[in-house]
């Protein structure tokens, strides 16, 4: 799973799909089964124009708790999928 989070005072979503993008590559690259890519809205700590000027309103203390609690239930499912997919594979070695 990749995990990328983003705020929008540059270009957002388009700027983490880039970076999602290379950390997912890279990781296949080296050997790494990449499930999924998440990105997910997030205050911009430090700067607190970053978090209320930007293209997606104020943003101040995303993730929330209850998006927290979303992206745990969420994460179950790909995480059952990694089970499965590693008793389909042989072992790597790093």
């Amino acid at each position: 799973m990749i995990f990328c989070s983003y705020s929008r005072p540059h270009t957002g979503l388009d700027e983490a799909s880039s970076a999602g993008k290379y950390a997912g590559w890279f990781c296949k690259h080296i050997g790494f089964t990449v499930l999924d890519e998440w990105y997910i809205l997030s205050e911009f700590h430090g700067w607190e124009e970053g978090s209320t000027k930007g293209s997606m309103g104020d943003i101040r203390g995303k993730p929330s708790e209850d998006d927290l609690d979303k992206i745990r239930v969420d994460a179950k499912n790909p995480a059952s999928k990694l089970s499965i997919h590693l008793k389909k594979t042989s072992s790597i070695f790093f």
